[in-house]
């Protein structure tokens, strides 16, 4: 599996946040079979070129792990992720788990 972080360097969150995604792959034991890429976005035209949601952002063969909300809005900002239970910046490595199981089903 290959996964695209898209981040924008002035947003803190993409570093914790790619330390649960390693961490949920562990755990799944795909650490070996996974190359994360990681790709930094530095202008408002990448951004809108990439269909950036914010920082940070995973890609699996250029679909979003947590999905697509029905207005996107896209720009160099910190993403918020609306989940089942909270609404954070941060995804956890429960998280991840849980949306990796679903792509690998």
């Amino acid at each position: 599996m290959q996964i695209e972080v898209l981040y924008f360097e002035a947003c803190p969150n993409y570093l914790k946040a790619i330390a649960n995604l390693k961490e949920a792959l562990a755990r799944r034991g795909d650490v070996l079979s996974t190359e994360i890429t990681m790709t930094e976005l530095k202008t408002e035209q990448e951004a809108g070129d990439r269909a950036f949601l914010g920082s940070p952002t995973f890609l699996v063969d250029d679909k979003d792990l947590f999905g697509v909300p029905d207005d996107p809005t896209y720009g160099l900002r910190c993403r918020i992720f609306i989940l089942k239970d909270r609404v954070t910046g941060i995804p956890s490595a429960d998280d991840f788990v849980s949306v990796l199981d679903k792509i690998s089903h």
